[in-house]
Parts: C-alpha cells; structure tokens; sequence
C-alpha cells in the first residue's frame, strides 16, 4: 500500500496554549502554576468536554473554546482572575496569538514523517489565524496546505469540511488518515468520511474509549514508519 496522506488538527495536535506565557502573568496575580501541569489539566478538560459531546453534540459551539478558561479554574483560580489571566496573555503574546506552542516531540514526530516521504496538511477548526499561528510556532514548512474552519466556514466534525479538503487535495477518504486529540470532533468526522483516524491521548485519560490512541505526534510517527499499523485496523474507525 503507498503511504498515507496525513491530514492533521492544529490545536491541541501539534499546536497549544503558551503555558508558560500564562504561568508568568498568573504568577503577578499570585497565581502559581507549572507548565507542565497546566498542560495535563488542560488534557483533562477537553477530555471532559470529549464526555460532554458524547452525550450531546450540539454542546461543541459553546462549550468547546472555552478550555483554557475551564483549566484555570479547576486550578482554583477564580473566573474573575481566569479570564484577566487570559486577557493579559493575550497582550502580552505577538499579535494576541495563544496558540503558538510546540514541543521538541512534536517536531521531531513531523520531520521524521517528511523525512519518510509523507505528505501532511492541517484541518483545524479555528478563527482564520491557525496559518498564523503554526508559522508563529516554526513548524509550517512541514505542511502543504493548511484549512481553516473560519476561512471555509465549516467546522468540523462536519463531513463538508473533511470532504472540502479531501477535493482540494484531490485524495480519496482511503487515500487519508487523520490525527487529533478530540474523539468526537476529530476522530468522529474523520470516522464520518470514511478517514481512518488515531487519537491522541497523551495522559491516558481515554482507556475506556475504543480507538486508536497513541501519546503524541511523535509516537505516532513511529507507528507508521515502523509499519506497525494495520489500515484495516478497526480502531481506526470507532464510529464507522
């Protein structure tokens, strides 16, 4: 079989919040919060909302950009506080851009797959700015073309937008496969338009949840140039 196309979300995947921005500015507030913690409550949050959108989809538009707000919160920091800690994040970050943070991982995960010989290009649901925002992050040679939900106008897991950049990278849904950290956004739209897709899950927060997960962008590298995958493998689609 020849490689894959790798289509790839944005935020949460290969991008997220500068958690150390938002640790400094917390801190002046007497707010003191690690990274690296920040990080997995964040993981844990969206998990959350994963649990909420299982119950009812129709909850992603309010619900789903609140994260950030949600993580500060559970670390006992009151609204007030939470949203003068994002609002100054934002002020203080290149043109207000909070998504502008990879890791070592992720970027070796992305070159280790162009060195192989992949094709990637991004579908992210964001406001217009995510093309940006990669390029703010030093990562947007890795990728041909990058679609966003608020240029398109359709938000995943909507099966248009799958299908828009399936027809503008004239592929085939067997042609794909899909990568992102939301199971009922990402996996279940690729799922929709017959993509297979991993999960990611890098805090083991999703054990119970069919499909198939891996930590990062990075170990899922390894599987597909180590070829341990199985295209047919049904973990790839949960939601077939």
């Amino acid at each position: 079989m020849r490689k894959p196309y790798i289509l790839l979300d944005a935020g949460g995947t290969i991008i997220f919040p500068n958690f150390e921005v938002i640790s400094e500015v917390a801190f002046k507030l007497g707010y003191f919060l690690d990274p690296d913690n920040l990080l997995k409550e964040f993981s844990y949050v969206n998990f959350n909302l994963d649990n909420l959108l299982k119950e009812n989809h129709s909850l992603y538009k309010e619900e789903i950009h609140k994260s950030i707000l949600y993580t500060l919160e559970r670390l006992l920091i009151n609204k007030k506080d939470a949203e003068k800690i994002i609002m100054e994040t934002k002020r203080k970050v290149k043109n207000g851009y909070l998504w502008t943070y990879t890791t070592s991982r992720i970027i070796m995960g992305l070159k280790n797959l162009k060195e192989e010989g992949f094709f990637l290009s991004v579908i992210s649901n964001s406001d217009g700015t995510v093309e940006e925002q990669i390029k703010f992050a030093g990562i947007r040679k890795f990728f041909e073309k990058i679609f966003d939900s608020g240029i398109v106008g359709i938000e995943k897991p909507d099966q248009r937008f799958f299908q828009y950049a399936l027809s503008n990278l004239s592929l085939s849904p067997e042609d794909a496969i899909y990568v992102g950290d939301f199971m009922m956004i990402d996996v279940y739209g690729a799922n929709k338009t017959g993509i297979g897709a991993f999960h990611l899950d890098p805090f083991e927060f999703y054990n119970s949840w069919f499909g198939y997960h891996v930590k990062d962008i990075y170990d899922f590298s390894l599987e597909i140039i180590n070829n341990r995958l199985n295209y047919k493998d049904e973990r790839l689609y949960p939601f077939k």
